[in-house]
């Protein structure tokens, strides 16, 4: 699922720091910086501004635009994974490249044929089966993403 940096499960630490001036002294305009790690792993999002709060949105962007904070993509489950592969394969041929495919909410051609899948093969994860607990709109995204991943390659 995609997220963002408010609502993302990861572990984000984000410093902001300026080398470049003596501590204490602030001057309009002078170079800031920020870097930031996910899960205790430093990643190479590093940007620079011209203040803190300059700094903080672009490294928010950054980071959302990097795909890093978003759910790590559910395997497909073992029961009926050789037609759901099969049917995942197929939608993503017609859309060309994972960039190409939109949020199923937005678009009914995406939306009919996620639903196809859901109706024809099981899209749960045996605990999710098990417990019976599966929001439609979760698999929907779940889905999309495995789509976007290009798990059937």
């Amino acid at each position: 699922m995609k997220r963002t940096l408010n609502d993302t499960p990861r572990k984000v630490r984000i410093v902001i720091d300026n080398f470049t001036v003596p501590a204490g002294v602030q001057f309009p305009g002078t170079p800031w910086s920020a870097g930031a790690s996910i899960d205790g792993i430093i990643e190479a999002v590093e940007v620079s501004g011209t203040s803190p709060a300059d700094v903080l949105a672009k490294i928010r962007v950054a980071l959302e635009g990097t795909g890093e904070l978003d759910d790590p993509t559910v395997p497909v489950p073992e029961k009926d994974k050789v037609i759901l592969l099969k049917m995942l394969e197929g939608i993503y041929s017609t859309w060309g490249t994972s960039a190409d495919i939109p949020d199923w909410r937005d678009n009914e051609y995406l939306r009919g044929q996620v639903e196809l899948v859901m109706e024809t093969c099981r899209v749960v994860t045996d605990e999710e089966w098990a417990e019976g607990d599966a929001d439609g709109e979760m698999l929907k995204d779940r889905i999309v993403d495995w789509l976007k991943a290009a798990v059937f390659a």
